[in-house]
């Protein structure tokens, strides 16, 4: 039982006499083929999200070198002769969109998100800051927890 990115399988691992891929896409990922061993199996559902997707069985036949040419009746990528089968119609949830991102694009990924975290959080507490110097005001008082309750403008800003 390996686990692995969808887009790009575990190369460092293989080859693979059988994979199988768990979520749609809409085109076969060359890389899953490429870790294929020959004669090994990817069983891949393929199709659109909510259109017709077919669960499809690529066999690998044989490593070809990159100027030759596969034959009509198979179908092929770029450096592997493989026969394709559709198997049945299904229905999967899509693979992620894009193959996932280097640790760098994720970690500033995260740091975008915590930027905007914070500049919400000090827009939340500047409003609430207001909203207190107001009541207290008003009410010649400091708001109190069953005070905040009830204020719709309150609760809509803690909810966010």
């Amino acid at each position: 039982d390996v686990g692995g990115d969808g887009f790009l399988g575990l190369p460092e691992k293989g080859p693979f006499d059988f994979i199988h891929v768990g979520a749609a896409v809409e085109e076969v990922p060359e890389e899953l083929i490429r870790q294929l061993s020959p004669g090994g199996i990817l069983i891949i559902p393929v199709g659109p999200q909510g259109g017709e997707q077919k669960l499809i069985k690529l066999t690998k036949l044989r490593s070809v070198s990159p100027t030759v040419e596969s034959s009509s009746s198979s179908a092929s990528s770029s450096s592997e002769d493989v026969r394709k089968e559709e198997i049945m119609a299904v229905v999967f949830s899509r693979m992620n969109d894009e193959p996932p991102k280097s640790e760098k694009e994720k970690a500033q990924g995260i740091a975008e998100e915590m930027k905007e975290l914070y500049k919400e959080g000090k827009e939340i507490t500047e409003a609430l800051q207001h909203w207190q110097a107001n009541f207290k005001t008003e009410h010649g008082r400091k708001p109190s927890a069953v005070d905040m309750a009830k204020d719709t403008r309150i609760k809509g800003l803690l909810a966010r």
